[in-house]
């Protein structure tokens, strides 16, 4: 790597649907919020740039 800015679009998708979406250059960091109603979801996480980088899916449920 050589430490150079690239663009980069990211979009956050939850039970299938988009939750988030933000286009940037590297490095990048994003926080998102949103009100957890107790049921379970799953989350995923899609970034591409001159590569991809597609996350495994993120579960959420009630402890």
């Amino acid at each position: 790597m050589d430490g150079a800015a690239r663009p980069v679009r990211v979009t956050l998708i939850r039970n299938g649907t988009l939750a988030g979406a933000w286009t940037a250059t590297t490095p990048f960091r994003v926080v998102h919020r949103e009100v957890y109603d107790g049921g379970p979801a799953f989350y995923r996480l899609d970034a591409r740039g001159p590569g991809r980088l597609l996350s495994n899916p993120i579960f959420l449920k009630r402890p």
